[in-house]
This record gives structure tokens, C-alpha cells and sequence, in this order.
């Protein structure tokens, strides 16, 4: 376990635990989730094996205490479908990727400050590499959405620094969003 003395932010502690890590994933689980399915990790693992190509995989993601004993299908629009089971962008509260992805990719962001867009970077990052992410639909998690999020101050300049960084490039996840919901108040926390 490592204890750092203040809160030094998402991307930070990330990355500590990303360099002390032994083996050939990292799995990165937030305080905020409450993980519904047994065996998650193997399918995880299972679902990275499947492809090299596959640099992150997420589970489908329930935001609802009312959605965690049923079946779940991606409606939630931090899970947006491109091709049959390759996301733009799938969340960063709970993810595995393999070690490479770090090796290739490097580590999270650190500019980023607490809260938010550290996991949208690196995902553009991984689409720079010609990797992809993508989802393991037999893992279910309950994400309490905001949980430390809401009682944390910072991260008010992450949505500038993530325009200056990958704004019309051919990686900006967020532009490939589906026009009904572009700009949506999610990503941009100034609104």
C-alpha cells in the first residue's frame, strides 16, 4: 500500500502504483465502485488476450443501485458504441490494460489536475498508437458517480488543457461523440 501524505491527484497516484506494479496488467479499480460480477479478472485478462491491438477494457457500467441485479446494456453515454464492440470512450473508474500499454503509451498526464479528462487523454493517446480500447461485457460494476469528485476542488483548467492537447486532431474522442449529445455538460466541467 502507498500513503501519500496529501491528495495529489488521480493521474499521481495512478501512476505511483503503475511503477510499483509486478506482472503484465494493471488494473486500476476507483473507491467509488462496487464491482457485481465473480471471476472479473479473468474476464478482464480474457478479453485483453483476445487481441493484441486492445491496449484498455472497461465493464459495462451501471449508475443505478436499481440497474445492479439485471442485465445491463451501454446506454450511458460515457460508453458510446463505434463498430461492434470497439468504444470511443468507455470509463476510467475501473479499467485493465496490459503493462505495454504504459511501455508504449507512457503514464497517465499528470498536468491533469484532480478530477477528470486524465483518462480521456490517455485513451487519445492509445488511438495515436493505433491501439484501441474496448469494453468486457461479461463485468458489471455499480459506479457511484462523483463520489470524491464532489467533495474535491480542483480541475476547474482540465477541459482547456484537454482542447489544447487534442482539438482538431484526428484523436480527440470527444469530437466523435454523436451530435446529440457534443458539448455535453459531462465533459465540459465549466458548465
Amino acid at each position: 500500500m502507498i500513503n501519500n501524505d496529501k491528495n495529489i491527484g488521480v493521474a499521481a497516484s495512478w501512476n505511483q502504483g503503475i511503477k510499483e506494479a509486478k506482472g503484465d496488467y494493471i488494473c486500476i479499480v476507483n473507491n467509488d465502485i462496487e464491482i457485481l460480477t465473480p471471476g472479473w479478472l479473468g474476464f478482464f485478462k480474457k478479453r485483453l488476450d483476445k487481441s493484441t491491438s486492445i491496449y484498455w477494457t472497461s465493464p459495462m457500467t451501471c449508475y443505478s443501485k436499481n440497474n445492479k441485479n439485471r442485465q445491463f446494456r451501454p446506454s450511458h453515454y460515457e460508453q458510446l458504441k463505434y463498430g461492434t464492440d470497439i468504444y470511443s470512450y468507455v470509463v476510467g473508474c475501473c479499467f485493465m490494460c496490459p503493462l505495454k500499454a504504459f511501455e508504449d503509451v507512457g503514464l497517465f498526464d499528470e498536468k491533469f489536475e484532480m478530477k477528470y479528462y486524465e483518462d480521456l487523454d490517455f485513451i487519445n493517446r492509445i488511438f495515436s498508437k493505433g491501439k484501441m480500447v474496448s469494453m468486457t461485457h461479461d463485468v458489471l460494476v455499480y459506479h457511484a458517480v462523483g463520489a470524491t469528485s464532489r467533495i474535491t476542488k480542483g480541475g476547474g483548467g482540465n477541459y482547456d488543457r484537454y482542447k489544447m492537447k487534442w482539438e482538431n486532431t484526428n484523436f480527440d474522442i470527444l469530437a466523435k461523440q454523436p451530435n446529440k449529445i457534443k458539448g455535453i455538460k459531462h465533459f465540459d466541467q465549466r458548465k
